[in-house]
């Protein structure tokens, strides 16, 4: 321990004590301003460094959006040239499709026309002439005793690509056969009921076959390319009132106009989708008043198309499955192909709108009958549309 002497005083600071102080208080601000400097170099370097990084990172999202975006464009290029492929592969097959005159191996014969028009009856006819059906049918009802002679998974799988484009068997106008295709190219899960009908229809071991499903007068160009051949075509039409007639007796909530409307889009559909095939037309009066003699006219127009059917069917036979009892919607329709002296046979809240409907309806109706309603040039009324579900939703065909 420092001990001061006794007496002793402290010297007061001279000059060179304030000069010592100032100096040090110098130095300690030389040292606290680098300090001070080099935190700041130190925390720009690292403002640089993250700024580097972030670059880093923003660079390569940018690069990875760059790849996803050239993928998904490969992937819709390829798309694009997947659904080119199959229309290039149905022109192509469509270039040698043969007309009624021209002989060809077709085995396979789709019934079309519009529901309530005979085909069920047709088509059962057409099974027991040796033509394959196959798979799970739909069952009969009330509405049809002696069966429909439909595939569930057809009947489904067109239920499908009605319903993804908001439309149902009874609001027809807004499908679009490519769409369908782009959808089935794009997610296969959106045809698996397809996939179990073409596993038939495809395979030789199940020729000839006869597919029928009113809805394919809609999709038919759906499924065309999905084949691997061009099938012929056994079109049937049926009165129009007494196609609605039916409708209205299976199903009161339709009314008798809007039978007429889906008759008309039905028919235009079917004919306009099969121009191209090779086609064979009957009607429902024509079978149920001369079936064998219709029946071995249809046997012979289809040989002429390539469809290998096995055998004629015999009087005996037809007269036991077609019972004239179980006809649905006999109307006593007007037959009269002068359009001014039609008038309505329902009653109307529009009459002159239906009545207009009505004449436009059996104008193409007589021409039908004639045949020349497939001709090319025909003129089709556009303007028709079946529009909403009268019934107030969309509904599967049962």
């Amino acid at each position: 321990m420092l001990k001061l002497q006794k007496g002793w005083v402290p010297e007061e600071p001279g000059p060179f004590f304030f000069l010592k102080c100032w100096t040090l208080l110098q130095q300690s601000i030389r040292v606290v301003s680098c300090f001070i400097l080099f935190a700041g170099l130190i925390l720009l370097s690292y403002q640089n460094y993250t700024n580097i990084r972030g670059k880093q990172r923003l660079v390569a999202q940018v690069e990875l959006l760059k790849r996803k975006n050239n993928g998904m464009k490969a992937e819709i290029l390829q798309l694009r040239d997947d659904v080119e492929e199959h229309r290039a592969v149905q022109s192509r097959r469509l270039e040698a499709v043969p007309t009624p005159s021209m002989e060809a191996y077709r085995p396979g014969l789709i019934v079309l026309g519009m529901h309530r028009s005979g085909t069920s009856v047709l088509t059962g006819l057409l099974s027991k002439m040796g033509l394959a059906t196959g798979g799970n049918l739909l069952p009969p009802a009330s509405a049809n005793k002696k069966g429909y002679f439909e595939r569930f998974d057809v009947t489904r799988q067109n239920d499908a690509f009605l319903a993804r484009q908001g439309a149902s068997y009874l609001v027809v106008e807004q499908y679009n056969h490519s769409k369908a295709l782009m959808d089935i190219v794009i997610s296969k899960n959106q045809f698996q009921e397809g996939q179990k009908s073409l596993a038939f229809l495809n395979s030789e071991t199940n020729y000839p076959w006869v597919l029928k499903d009113p809805r394919l007068c809609i999709t038919l160009r759906t499924w065309l390319p999905l084949l691997n051949f061009i099938p012929a075509v056994l079109f049937s039409y049926r009165h129009p009132l007494d196609v609605a007639s039916s409708l209205a007796n299976r199903d009161e909530r339709l009314p008798l106009e809007e039978g007429v409307r889906l008759w008309y889009a039905y028919n235009r559909n079917a004919i306009m989708a099969s121009h191209d095939l090779c086609r064979v037309v009957t009607s429902y009066k024509a079978v149920m008043s001369q079936p064998k003699e219709e029946l071995d006219r249809i046997f012979d127009e289809a040989h002429l198309c390539g469809v290998p059917v096995p055998q004629r069917i015999e009087l005996p036979e037809i007269e036991e499955f077609v019972d004239a009892k179980l006809q649905h919607g006999k109307a006593g329709t007007q037959q009269s192909c002068d359009a001014e002296s039609l008038t309505l046979p329902w009653r109307s809240k529009a009459p002159e709108r239906d009545l207009q409907l009505y004449r436009e309806a059996m104008r193409v109706y007589c021409a039908l009958e004639d045949r020349s309603a497939f001709r090319r040039d025909f003129e089709w009324d556009n303007t028709i549309h079946t529009g909403k579900d009268p019934r107030g939703s969309i509904a599967l065909f049962q």
